[in-house]
C-alpha cells in the first residue's frame, strides 16, 4: 500500500509536537546561568511552574477549539511560525534573566506560546 502524503505530515506533525512539547517544559541546563534569590522568591518560582503549564494547556485548549470553528490551515500555519519564533526567543533570553520575575514571566511567555 502506498503512503499518502498527508499521512507522513501527520505524523510528523505529531512528532514535532511532541519535541515542541518538550522543549517547552524543560529550561537549559544550568551552567551557564544562576539566578540568586531568597528562599521567598524561590518558593514563587517553583510554585510558578504547575501554574505557568495549566495556563497554557488551557490555552491549548481554546487555541484547538477555535481553529476547529472557525480556524484555516494558512492561520494555524502562521500561529505555529509566531509561537515558534516566541519559544525560541524566550529559551535564549532565559540565560539572561537576572531575577525570578523575569523567569517566571518566561516561562508563562513559553508556555502559552506552546499551547
Amino acid at each position: 500500500m502506498p503512503v499518502e502524503p498527508r499521512e507522513v505530515l501527520s505524523a510528523l506533525t505529531a512528532l514535532f509536537g511532541g519535541v515542541l512539547a518538550a522543549f517547552v517544559l524543560t529550561n537549559p541546563p544550568g551552567g551557564g546561568w544562576a539566578v540568586y534569590t531568597s528562599d521567598r522568591e524561590l518558593s514563587r518560582w517553583v510554585s510558578s511552574q504547575p501554574t505557568g503549564v495549566a495556563v497554557g494547556a488551557v490555552i491549548a485548549v481554546l487555541a484547538y477549539a477555535l481553529l476547529q470553528r472557525k480556524g484555516s490551515r494558512r492561520i494555524a500555519w502562521i500561529a505555529i511560525a509566531i509561537a515558534t519564533v516566541l519559544l525560541i526567543g524566550a529559551r535564549l533570553a532565559v540565560p539572561g534573566v537576572g531575577g525570578i520575575d523575569a523567569l517566571i514571566a518566561l516561562h508563562y511567555l513559553k508556555t502559552v506560546a506552546g499551547a
